[in-house]
């Protein structure tokens, strides 16, 4: 657990700085944008276009640890450490890497999947771009609500909740979410996490 949250930290921070030294270099902080965008993330972040993956199939793995900005990753890791904790006590870590890695695969493949083959969906208002370990931990979440949906956990605001109500109260704000278009493919990849 800790391995994945500082792999997501540490390359993070990297991409950070990387664009932070470039402001100076280019002189400009467009060109710097730019460069980012076409020359770091677009060999980081995945895509739905079979053509680009032929050129770049490391991205189905390395999308899951890449995130654009500081909240981002921070609720990302945040939601990681808490169902990655119940999932170690009960399953342990080498289960957790595992579906850390197969529920990033099944969010890419779901995600890939409708982008090609379901009318409408790229016309959903978002680019063919994925990145961030949402789908990773949105299956490490559902993985451990799935073995024991009755356990309780104790949220600030709501006292204690069983797992299967989290579960299913995440499940239905992506499915709205996707229905709206704001992200559709992030949301599209949290379910085929969860699945």
């Amino acid at each position: 657990l800790i391995r994945l949250v500082l792999v997501n930290a540490v390359v993070f921070v990297t991409l950070l700085l990387s664009h932070l030294i470039l402001i100076p270099i280019a002189g400009d902080r467009m060109i710097a944008d730019l460069w980012s965008e076409v020359y770091v993330m677009h060999w980081l972040q995945s895509t739905y276009v079979w053509g680009d993956l032929l050129y770049r199939p490391w991205t189905v793995l390395t999308y899951m640890f890449v995130h654009l900005d500081f909240f981002h990753v921070f609720f990302n890791m945040l939601m990681l450490w808490f169902s990655g904790r119940l999932f170690m006590d009960l399953l342990g870590g080498k289960r957790l890497v595992g579906n850390y890695i197969l529920g990033g695969l099944s969010g890419w493949l779901l995600y890939a999947l409708a982008y090609n083959y379901v009318p409408g969906m790229r016309g959903s208002g978002d680019g063919s771009d994925i990145l961030g370990a949402s789908a990773s931990v949105m299956s490490v979440f559902i993985g451990i609500a799935a073995y024991r949906p009755d356990m309780l956990v104790s949220l600030l605001i709501f006292g204690e909740v069983r797992l299967k109500w989290l579960a299913l109260i995440y499940l239905v704000l992506d499915l709205v979410s996707i229905r709206e278009g704001n992200n559709s493919g992030g949301h599209l990849a949290h379910v085929g996490g969860a699945l």
